[in-house]
């Protein structure tokens, strides 16, 4: 009902003329229905073409000058990319807050250390030759959309800089800066 709203309010924005109508279509094949919703047609992935035709012969389009394709290219030049918000900022969370560390893959704690040119779990003694990759995707979606050397040292446990610098060149980010000033970002 929020998207038949949304959508709604959006044609009649954009002077669009058309009927709208929901569908709820279950993709999984093991899916059962327990109880339907009133007033909303239901169906699994291999009725949706049947019931698109029915929704269609209800409610054929009245306009005498529609024109799928302009509705396509507003819909198309409307579209703006989706921007993640780290969930700290969301939340209002704190990263002072947050356990820091590299988590190990293995036993899910954060006592992952760095040796020579791999990540070692105090715990479990796993190494992981890529533990910081993870670290590194959980700092993006958690603290900010970039990261300098110093926050990626502090937010993996890493002493060198050296270190830290070379993990980072690894990834595909975008660069900002130069030297001490240099800031991390992924690429959009």
């Amino acid at each position: 009902r929020k998207n038949i709203r949304f959508l709604s309010v959006w044609f009649k924005k954009h002077k669009i003329l058309l009927p709208i109508q929901g569908l709820i279509v279950f993709t999984a094949k093991k899916c059962e229905f327990i109880t339907k919703p009133t007033r909303t047609p239901i169906c699994k992935t291999y009725q949706m073409p049947e019931m698109l035709l029915k929704i269609y012969e209800a409610l054929p389009p009245t306009a005498a000058n529609l024109s799928l394709l302009k509705i396509k290219n507003v819909l198309l030049s409307s579209q703006t990319p989706f921007i993640e918000i780290p969930l700290c900022q969301r939340y209002f969370i704190h990263p002072s807050e947050l356990k820091t560390g590299v988590y190990c893959r293995n036993c899910q704690l954060p006592t992952m250390f760095r040796t020579k040119r791999s990540w070692h779990c105090q715990t479990c003694n796993h190494h992981d030759l890529l533990a910081h990759e993870f670290a590194l995707q959980e700092y993006f979606s958690l603290i900010d959309t970039t990261i300098t050397n110093e926050r990626f040292r502090e937010f993996c446990g890493l002493d060198s800089r050296h270190v830290a610098g070379r993990l980072l060149s690894q990834f595909d980010l975008q660069t900002i800066g130069a030297s001490k000033a240099r800031r991390y970002r992924l690429k959009n």
